[in-house]
């Protein structure tokens, strides 16, 4: 099905596309909200300044798709494909992104706020200054993830995997980091100001500059740890 043709029966007022073939469909500023692709096939589509809000696409396959500031506003993308996705400023506002694949997606400047991400695949994707304040991120993979500048103030990132992650100059005050783990993470400047971190591993951590007040790290994981005033922690 083409670009043109989904959005005329769009227009004609049919809602219902599961599982239809777009692949590489040109919907660019297309008006789609409300739409259902659950399991449809969007790989490499191009749909920049669209309106998907409120649209169903469980499961869908967004591989290499081009969502430029898309709206995806309270969107169901639970389970679907998104991975290496460009959603540069997307609105993904309380959109369900649970087990989602966004592994090497673009989500720079992407507002998430309020997203579910729950067990979702973020290894490698670029999130510098996304906003994800409040979003659930438990036992999501956030391993070697930019997020530079990302707010995640009063984010649940319960046991998620942050191995290696670029958090410099993050907000992630209030959080809960409780079984998280964050070896070799690099959140040098970060904002951790009481946040949650039961049984958190901030092994091989650096956390230089970094805002811990209302903080104890007495009882983590910290071994090879640089502290906000440059000191090594060794145990």
């Amino acid at each position: 099905m083409t670009g043109e043709e989904l959005q005329a029966r769009y227009r004609a007022g049919q809602r219902n596309f599961v599982r239809a073939d777009l692949q590489d469909a040109a919907l660019s500023m297309a008006d789609l909200s409300e739409i259902v692709l659950t399991g449809a096939n969007l790989s490499g589509a191009i749909l920049t300044g669209s309106d998907l809000s409120g649209a169903e696409l469980m499961g869908a396959n967004l591989y290499q798709a081009k969502l430029w500031k898309v709206n995806l506003m309270a969107a169901n993308l639970s389970e679907a494909n998104l991975s290496e996705s460009n959603l540069w400023e997307a609105n993904l506002r309380d959109a369900n992104l649970a087990k989602a694949n966004l592994s090497r997606s673009n989500l720079t400047g992407a507002d998430l706020w309020n997203a579910d991400l729950l067990e979702a695949e973020l290894s490698r994707a670029d999130c510098t200054s996304a906003n994800l304040t409040g979003a659930i991120l438990m036992k999501s993979n956030l391993s070697k993830t930019q997020l530079r500048k990302t707010e995640l103030v009063n984010a649940e990132l319960m046991d998620a995997d942050l191995s290696g992650a670029n958090l410099m100059e993050a907000n992630l005050a209030g959080s809960n980091l409780s079984g998280a783990k964050l070896e070799a993470a690099h959140l040098i400047g970060a904002n951790l100001s009481e946040v949650e971190a039961i049984q958190a591993d901030f092994s091989q951590v650096c956390m230089r500059g970094a805002d811990l007040t209302g903080v104890d790290l007495e009882s983590r994981v910290v071994s090879e740890t640089v502290m906000p005033d440059g000191s090594v922690r060794s145990s």
